[in-house]
């Protein structure tokens, strides 16, 4: 087996936006600005929106949301709205999930009490990186708003060989692998069942939050991305 290449290793990629500005806060209704994954059909993949009004930044998942609404449109960006609201002065969590439930949860915006400041416009978003390429497996890094639980929720995270971002949610991964722990960030890695990592082809890890499966994972969950070249 060929030693892993140690040097950074050059990738593109891609993850869910969750955005909630300032102005999109008032007494009655809250706004917010997604823009998902290239593919994603948000109201047919049952894309999700959720507020809890805490004063933690964890998603509390055992805890049921102040209020939730399904995306209503399929375009893989655009915006919507919670109305007929009655926000208070207390501090509110509102998280975007790529799926009905909040173990789907991929991205947060924490909308501090009135006197804490506005509400960062994107609090918390996902994240992966390959971080080590070796002949038969993949070593990466990733990120998950704080409360989510990958291991338990059924994350997992496929690599596609010769495909681009547009195949992941239409084409089987080539490898795919759970993640092993609920740590909500961390390291992970993927070890290549048969084939080796070949020179000079297209490589796209994707990471799905939940419907972990063998052999066929569901593939409408995705909130990252990463493309390399081997």
């Amino acid at each position: 087996m060929a030693p892993a290449r140690l040097a950074i290793i050059p990738q593109t990629t891609l993850a869910t936006s969750f955005i909630i500005k300032p102005e999109d806060v008032t007494g009655t209704q809250i706004t917010f600005h997604y823009d998902s994954m290239p593919g994603n059909q948000p109201n047919a993949y049952g894309n999700s929106a959720f507020i809890w009004q805490t004063s933690q930044q964890a998603i509390p998942i055992n805890t049921k949301p102040y209020n939730s609404l399904t995306i209503p449109q399929n375009q893989p960006n655009g915006s919507s709205v919670f109305m007929g609201l009655d926000v208070s002065s207390e501090s509110y969590l509102v998280a975007y999930a790529t799926g009905p439930d909040v173990s789907n949860i991929v991205a947060s915006v924490f909308i501090p009490a009135t006197g804490g400041g506005p509400a960062d416009p994107n609090s918390s978003q996902p994240s992966l990186q390959v971080t080590n390429v070796g002949s038969t497996s993949v070593s990466f890094s990733y990120a998950m708003p704080l409360g989510m639980q990958p291991l338990s929720n059924g994350d997992w995270v496929g690599l596609w060989q010769g495909q681009g971002e547009s195949a992941l949610y239409s084409v089987q991964p080539t490898w795919f692998t759970q993640l092993g722990t609920n740590a909500n960030s961390g390291n992970w890695g993927l070890n290549l069942s048969k084939g080796v990592i070949q020179r000079g082809t297209l490589y796209t890890l994707g990471y799905f939050k939940g419907g972990y499966a063998s052999p066929n994972p569901k593939l409408s969950t995705l909130a990252c991305s990463a493309s390399f070249t081997g």
